[in-house]
């Protein structure tokens, strides 16, 4: 996911899984849209994570009929269409219609809507909720990345809810309407669904993060990509050829980052600074660090670049 670095003090985020057939899909995966992995699809710059969480009391057909509502506006939102506009012009008009922005959406489902003391009546059988689809613990043997400094839950939980929308396109315009019209659509429809949270994000034009390192280099050819993010067992088996998002909010001491030397930085990432090729190997000399870099690099290009 396309990230940023926030002001929150520590690491923050939930695990969701992602598991809804896109219709303009390529016909060799069923991986939906607002997950770049083909060839030369390049994610836009400016990035939106709205969360939700469904109302208490809703039944399973109220919650299915409002996730209907979202999606079906969210297409239209894709073409142009908005419904305030729509409804003072006829069909055809494009008087009407707003840039897209090439806007995608995705749909994550978050482990609290499996949580049945969250939700009564259930709306999901626990049983169905994969072992990987959990809460990121910040104590634990199932902790990941033990040497960062987690938040503590009740900060931590600014990342949990039921439903994630992930929106990314080549403007704000466009990611900050996407999130308007699903406020709104809430409001005039009463849908029985409420908004936690929102998280914005954006690339660097330059392809590198705040700590100037490449941001999103591609380590598989596109080729082998769908392989490493496609679930592919059936445990559950409504989950196969799905596959898991990790949304994280990392703060990073940008002063004591700066006070390290280039090599202790290189070291830390695992990649040249300048060009972004992994490390093969790292020697002390004369109390000094000594980066070896993968012969024939480079051989990969940043994740935000054509290939």
């Amino acid at each position: 996911m396309r990230g940023r670095e926030e002001d929150v003090g520590q690491v923050q985020g939930q695990l969701v899984t992602v598991r809804v057939s896109r219709r303009a899909a390529q016909k060799s995966d069923r991986i939906q849209q607002g997950i770049y992995f083909r060839s030369k699809e390049t994610a836009g710059p400016c990035w939106r994570l709205l969360l939700l969480n469904v109302r208490g009391r809703t039944t399973k057909a109220e919650a299915r009929r409002a996730l209907s509502s979202v999606w079906r506006m969210l297409e239209d939102l894709r073409k142009g269409i908005t419904r305030d506009l729509q409804s003072l012009a006829p069909e055809s008009s494009e008087e009407a219609k707003v840039p897209a922005g090439d806007l995608t959406s995705m749909l994550a489902i978050g482990s609290r809507l499996f949580d049945k003391d969250a939700h009564r009546p259930a709306l999901v059988d626990p049983r169905l909720r994969p072992d990987e689809l959990t809460f990121l613990l910040a104590q634990g043997k199932d902790t990941p990345f033990p040497s960062l400094h987690w938040a503590k839950d009740k900060h931590r939980k600014a990342g949990e809810s039921d439903l994630a929308l992930q929106f990314i396109a080549d403007t704000q315009t466009a990611v900050n309407r996407a999130v308007v019209e699903v406020w709104k659509l809430i409001a005039d429809e009463d849908l029985p669904l409420r908004i936690v949270g929102l998280h914005e994000g954006f690339g660097r034009d330059d392809g590198r993060s705040w700590i100037d390192f490449h941001d999103g280099v591609n380590n598989l050819a596109s080729s082998q990509r769908l392989t490493a993010i496609e679930v592919r067992d059936q445990h559950p088996r409504w989950m196969k050829r799905g596959t898991y998002m990790a949304f994280l909010r990392v703060a990073v001491d940008l002063g004591l980052w700066r006070s390290l030397e280039k090599a202790q930085q290189e070291a830390l990432v695992g990649r040249d600074k300048l060009t972004g090729c992994p490390i093969d190997g790292i020697a002390v000399a004369n109390n000094r660090l000594r980066i070896d870099v993968l012969d024939g690099c480079p051989t990969l290009k940043p994740a935000t670049s054509p290939e």
